[in-house]
């Protein structure tokens, strides 16, 4: 016995030491979130809980139900909770299949808003940890400057803005293995990650899921180009023969979810949207810069894409089209998909395409993080050469991106607030000043990366804590007493026993007055009238 506990810890260690910088890009996001949360008051430091718009109405009542489900053995095909009895695997289809749902049943039903605050960190992490594996998995190489670019994209402003909407976090942190695997399946041959990732996000949320494949469809053609040459037809065709077959495959394995709850969505209010029958261009594209700066204003409700992953992208993207690193072919190729998606945002009939033919109601531009997930793609190879650049490049480059923060100003439609503007402005001269620090002193390309790396930290710091702070005073996060903890909820709970055994299980309908939510038969499961899901059918609501 003592040498298997030796040989396992043994092998705990060599798996730490050889994915030491993926458990880095995981921890850096996540502790920063979690510290964010800190600083609202969230429990344990007081009383309250991360849950806000849909998330205290919908998502966590659902959970709740989840959660008993699980532990009792109940069925996930239907659900007396709410709405006059509803079909809980479309319920559960579009809100609660993600895989880490499952870890909820640790917790006790008063510490469910807790669980869900795990859950979020859970996957933001995942998502820096992701996104690096896609980096090392393409460059071939791991060092801090992929844990920094990792990080922008864990935390950029659609995280932040919609982490509340957490059964989409699933996609963002899915979509860097989708697409490494697309790049292996491609350059490689190798089918075996992008047929599991891809099944693995339509099952966990297929909403999500369609923005991620018609994603991985462009990134498709860039990789074909990219890796294949039409001089030499056989390879090329094939890889567009095995990108068909094992996305088929991939959709396939995951189609005992979607299908039917395809067939349920087509019987809601959501359904049956018009295609727009004129062109038309939502703003200005100068004013897409704006919403790169540090401490924009997020979109949730309405407004621009949430497109901010760094300021330091306004250095690092005009020296990814100038490093000699990267060759012309794929700079085009970037550039080209770069702006398909940008007009996919400003152009409405394009924007109605990517929203599955409907115009969402509120929360606008839904796919942001994919551009995000395209510029910091792009991000990664400039940083890594940048040693290709004199500091006097370095300085005219950063100038100039402090030059189109000025201009924002007076050239957008909404100028950005002035503390946007000066801690931008602050930001692109700390990194001018950090990339060239090898310039000033002798230090290592290792060190050069660990001073990025904490130059990241600190603007995700900064924006992180503000952003939370914008959401609370905008949208407010709740209380913890009264909601899942608390002498009412246990009254309630008492209450609800006491009515059950009365009426010996004769078919019956029960409301909570004054409710909490709309949603409150599921999160105190108790057979009600009330519901507010998005896979609804259209005729009961009209009841």
């Amino acid at each position: 016995m003592p040498g298997f506990w030796n040989n396992t810890k043994t092998r705990v260690q060599d798996l730490v030491r050889r994915n030491t910088m993926t458990l880095l890009a995981f921890a850096v996001p996540a502790l920063i979130l979690f510290v964010g949360f800190l600083t609202r008051g969230v429990y344990p430091i007081a009383d309250r809980n991360v849950l806000t718009i849909d998330l205290f109405h919908q998502y966590a009542p659902f959970m709740a139900e989840l959660q008993d489900k699980l532990r009792s053995g109940g069925s996930l095909l239907y659900s007396w909770s709410g709405g006059l009895g509803t079909n809980f695997y479309a319920l559960f289809a579009y809100y609660l299949a993600s895989p880490l749902n499952l870890l909820i049943v640790l917790f006790p039903k008063s510490l469910l808003t807790e669980a869900i605050m795990v859950l979020i960190v859970l996957k933001i992490g995942l998502a820096g940890a992701c996104f690096f594996v896609f980096l090392r998995g393409v460059w071939k190489q791991e060092n801090y400057f992929g844990v920094a670019i990792a990080s922008l994209y864990a935390l950029s402003s659609y995280s932040l803005a919609y982490y509340w909407n957490i059964m989409w976090l699933d996609g963002v942190f899915l979509l860097p293995l989708v697409l490494l695997g697309l790049v292996l399946l491609v350059r490689d041959g190798k089918m075996m990650l992008y047929t599991i990732s891809l099944a693995l996000v339509i099952y966990s949320n297929y909403y999500i899921a369609f923005f991620v494949c018609l994603f991985t469809v462009l990134y498709f053609i860039l990789c074909l180009f990219q890796y294949r040459s039409v001089t030499r037809p056989g390879p090329f065709f094939a890889s567009i023969g095995r990108f068909a077959a094992f996305s088929l495959l991939g959709a396939g394995l995951a189609a005992f979810l979607a299908l039917p709850t395809y067939f349920s969505i087509k019987l809601t209010s959501a359904a049956g949207d018009i295609m727009p029958r004129t062109v038309t261009h939502t703003r200005e594209l100068f004013d897409y810069i704006s919403q790169h700066f540090i401490l924009t204003p997020p979109t949730i409700r309405d407004g621009m894409p949430n497109m901010y992953a760094g300021i330091v992208l306004l250095i690092l993207i005009p020296m990814y089209f100038l490093t000699r690193a990267v060759p012309h072919k794929s700079k085009f190729l970037h550039l080209g998909l770069l702006l398909v998606l940008i007009l996919s945002f400003n152009i409405n009939v394009l924007d109605f395409i990517w929203h599955g033919m409907h115009f969402p109601n509120q929360l606008p531009y839904r796919n942001s993080f994919v551009y995000i997930f395209l510029v910091l793609s792009m991000a990664y190879p400039a940083l890594t050469h940048i040693r290709e650049f004199s500091g006097k490049q370095i300085g005219a480059i950063s100038l100039a991106g402090a030059g189109i923060v000025l201009l924002a100003q007076k050239l957008n439609d909404k100028p950005p607030e002035l503390q946007t503007l000066y801690v931008s402005l602050a930001f692109i001269a700390i990194y001018a000043a950090v990339l060239t620090l090898d310039r000033v002193r002798r230090m290592s390309r290792r060190e050069l990366a660990l001073a990025v790396l904490f130059a990241v930290i600190a603007e995700l710091s900064v924006n992180t804590l503000m952003t939370l702070h914008r959401i609370d005073v905008t949208e407010v996060m709740s209380y913890r007493d009264g909601y899942m903890s608390g002498p009412q909820v246990e009254a309630i709970r008492e209450q609800l026993k006491t009515f059950e055994q009365d009426e010996q299980g004769d078919f019956y309908r029960v409301e909570v007055v004054p409710p909490k939510t709309i949603n409150d038969p599921f999160m105190y499961q108790y057979r009600g009238v009330s519901i507010f899901a998005s896979t609804m059918q259209t005729k009961p609501v009209k009841l």
